[in-house]
């Protein structure tokens, strides 16, 4: 639910993802003072705001709305690509970086061109 909360305090994906590895890096529950700590590592985000987000229903009605916006699927990994459930099979495996690159429609950007 921490990661949750940081995500919808940060800027962008850029601010709230290292905590979310912070937070997750040693695959424990994020006690509060973890949050702090890893909080207090990613410029604009604020632990002690986390913390309370976590407890006081913000949090609860981060996950649910992410829930909602989430299409039924089966388990995990789930991705869809252009709209639709993609499964990496064929070709590419799951080399996820091949199978976007082939799927990528306009022009390629950099990362595909390799």
């Amino acid at each position: 639910m921490a990661a949750g909360c940081a995500k919808a305090q940060a800027a962008d994906v850029m601010t709230y993802f290292p905590f979310v590895v912070c937070l997750e890096g040693d695959y424990t529950d994020p006690t509060e003072a973890k949050v702090l700590a890893c909080a207090a590592k990613q410029p604009g985000l604020n632990g002690t705001d986390i913390n309370a987000c976590t407890k006081d229903g913000r949090g609860a009605k981060i996950l649910r709305d992410a829930g909602a916006k989430t299409p039924p699927h089966k388990g995990v990994p789930f991705m869809t690509m252009n709209g639709a459930h993609f499964v990496p099979e064929g070709p590419w495996g799951w080399n996820i970086l091949n199978a976007v690159c082939d799927y990528w429609k306009g022009a390629r950007p950099a990362g595909c061109q390799i």
